[in-house]
């Protein structure tokens, strides 16, 4: 690079899953540095979390959630553990709900009993990422042991496999805390919480655990799992919970 000139971005190409992906490292790209970057979200997941978020939209259960004084839409990502979905709701919410409903700016927690940071879950880039992408979405990780400690208060949480069918007790427990916690509006349109659940024993627990609290639930089967649909086990967020006072 000759003196003077500015730094120009770098493109990288590779495959995963069988699939082409295309990342910028420098101004105006994807990442700073090499050092900032993860992994993208596997076709396993991001398929199906796109059909979710499709279903939310068409139910028109993210409107009306409740905001701070500052116009802050709180979420949540519970037992999130290396996030791998971050990209696919982050893009979503700034495209779909930023900038409506008065909502300014949106607020997101990820959280798990063990810090994935160490663990390749890449919280500290995922962190950077979100400021670079999108300055009105601030996003921080915490070790939360949530059969112990209260989850802070949120208008939406995106609960994503609970394995709530092993260890029922402890899980009754996570998931009595998060619903608690979950403060969205008293209609049922405006859900304030989504679990997504590999299995469908797995929804009626949360369930089950929404009506103990006196909350209204419905089991939805995510629309990419309709006819036709092959993609190989397991099904994940094959079973939407919506959950609302």
């Amino acid at each position: 690079m000759a003196y003077g000139c500015p730094p120009q971005a770098v493109t990288a190409r590779f495959v995963m899953d069988g699939e082409e992906h295309e990342v910028r490292y420098g101004p105006g790209g994807d990442f700073e540095s090499p050092m900032d970057f993860f992994p993208p979200c596997k076709a396993s997941l991001r398929r199906p979390c796109q059909g979710m978020l499709g279903l939310l939209e068409s139910l028109g259960a993210l409107s009306g959630l409740p905001l701070d004084a500052a116009g802050c839409l709180h979420v949540a990502l519970p037992f999130c553990g290396s996030a791998q979905e971050l990209p696919v709701l982050s893009e979503f919410l700034t495209q779909q709900v930023l900038g409506r409903n008065g909502v300014r700016q949106i607020s997101m927690l990820g959280s798990d009993v063990e810090d994935w940071g160490p663990k390749g879950g890449y919280w500290q880039q995922k962190e950077l990422f979100a400021r670079r992408r999108t300055p009105h979405l601030r996003l921080r990780f915490a070790q939360l042991d949530l059969a112990a400690t209260q989850h802070p208060a949120a208008s939406l949480m995106f609960a994503i496999h609970p394995e709530c069918t092993v260890n029922r007790e402890m899980w009754r427990r996570i998931l009595g805390n998060i619903i608690s916690a979950t403060q969205g509006l008293c209609e049922f349109k405006a859900r304030g919480e989504v679990v997504a659940t590999f299995a469908e024993d797995e929804a009626k627990v949360v369930a089950d655990v929404g009506h103990s609290l006196q909350r209204r639930c419905q089991i939805h089967l995510n629309p990419f799992y309709g006819p036709g649909c092959t993609a190989p086990p397991p099904p994940s967020m094959k079973y939407i919970v919506l959950v609302a006072k």
